[in-house]
């Protein structure tokens, strides 16, 4: 099936394409490592603090982990999150967007990707900081 219009389980039990979750211009696409983890909370959070700024220019933030979607929706509850996050559980995503580093212990990239409207990658940004790099993300908007 294409990544591009499979349907993804989301944190809240709801099924949804990538293209249903993007705002007007595109989608910052984040891969966290491990829901419930301290690093990956940062990263939640800090995304959190600066999703009105990149709202404002046109896109929405969604995270994706390997997590289940119980987990998921633990873990946007405990960060009080206002945006999605995907339980790709099956790999599709971390495949596509190549963010699996090693299969055994399976590790993956903590990675950024901006997408326009149409799923098109505008910008990759990979071995990111928990939260120092949103900054950039946004000036990449």
């Amino acid at each position: 099936m294409n990544w591009k219009t499979k349907k993804y389980m989301l944190e809240n039990s709801e099924s949804k394409m990538l293209s249903e979750l993007t705002g007007q211009k595109g989608l910052v696409l984040f891969f966290y490592p491990v829901a419930n983890a301290d690093h990956c909370a940062m990263e939640l959070k800090a995304y959190e603090k600066k999703a009105m700024a990149i709202n404002d220019k046109g896109y929405n933030v969604v995270g994706v982990s390997r997590d289940s979607v119980p987990e998921q929706e633990k873990f946007a509850k405990s960060c009080m999150i206002n945006f999605s996050l995907i339980s790709d559980s099956d790999l599709t995503l971390h495949n596509e967007f190549k963010v699996i580093t090693s299969t055994e212990p399976a590790e993956e990239d903590r990675s950024t990707f901006i997408l326009d409207n149409n799923l098109n990658v505008l910008h990759e940004l990979r071995s990111v900081d928990t939260s120092s790099h949103i900054d950039e993300v946004i000036m990449k908007l």
